[in-house]
């Protein structure tokens, strides 16, 4: 989309972009083009935030049916008479907090997300979609901001919380390294990175929410010992020095560790 027409379609309705929701709209065709291709085919989708539909209109000429969660209940309105004149009927629109959302809401038993994760609430929205979906979906592609990305494709030594949390139960791949603030309007104070996120076939032993908690006390001081910070029985227990930091553990011993803990 371009800039003047966002601005026309948001001035006939009175509006103006929403910087508490993050409401900075994609405006670069390429970007959008990377986003649509690394979703997959055909599986249906929960876009979260789906603005004025830069990124939906396309999205749904490649999978089933969209489901999008839009907050902004004036935005909603704009998106569903877009959808209307461009004759698209496999997309449902759902006003509401993604926050909010209840298994029930969700007709399809497994689908795909996407989502331009607002900066201000990507934690929150991330925690969400693992530890209530994890089994319902199989794949996300995010546009986050660079900084959480890079987070996130860390690895040990060096591993982080989001590098943990995330890795654990996904294959995490990178789409497009860098994408830059005039590509959306308004431009954001960040840089951002579009991740694709594949859930791991085998069975994992941990729950999401059981392995976020554990994972939260054990990076609460990141560069303490683990023997500062948990107890040398557990260590013991688990065969892992007290005197390495979290952050050194391989992805299996974490597991261990956790598991020790429970």
């Amino acid at each position: 989309m371009q800039v003047s027409e966002i601005k026309e379609l948001l001035r006939l309705v009175g509006k103006e972009p929403n910087k508490s929701l993050g409401q900075n709209f994609l405006i670069d065709q390429k970007i959008i083009d990377k986003i649509v291709a690394a979703v997959n085919q055909g599986t249906p989708l929960i876009e979260i935030g789906g603005g004025l539909g830069a990124v939906t209109l396309p999205l749904a000429k490649k999978v089933n049916k969209v489901l999008v969660i839009e907050k902004d209940e004036t935005v909603a309105k704009i998106l569903e008479k877009r959808l209307a004149s461009s004759g698209f009927n496999n997309v449902k629109i759902l006003v509401g907090d993604i926050l909010d959302l209840r298994g029930e809401d969700i007709v399809e038993p497994t689908f795909q997300v996407f989502s331009s994760l607002p900066y201000y609430i990507t934690s929150p929205i991330i925690h969400k979609l693992v530890n209530d979906f994890y089994k319902r979906w199989k794949c996300a592609v995010f546009l986050m901001q660079r900084e959480v990305a890079e987070k996130i494709m860390s690895s040990s030594p060096g591993g982080n919380y989001w590098y943990f949390y995330l890795n654990y139960y996904y294959e995490v791949s990178l789409v497009k390294k860098t994408v830059k603030p005039s590509s959306f309007w308004p431009q954001p104070g960040v840089y951002s990175t579009i991740i694709k996120l594949v859930r791991k076939n085998e069975v994992k032993q941990i729950a999401p929410r059981v392995w976020s908690d554990a994972l939260h006390k054990i990076f609460k001081s990141p560069r303490k010992q683990l023997g500062n910070v948990v107890d040398k029985s557990i260590l013991e227990k688990a065969g892992l020095d007290p005197t390495t930091r979290p952050g050194a553990l391989s992805m299996k011993d974490m597991e261990t560790l956790i598991l020790a803990l429970q």
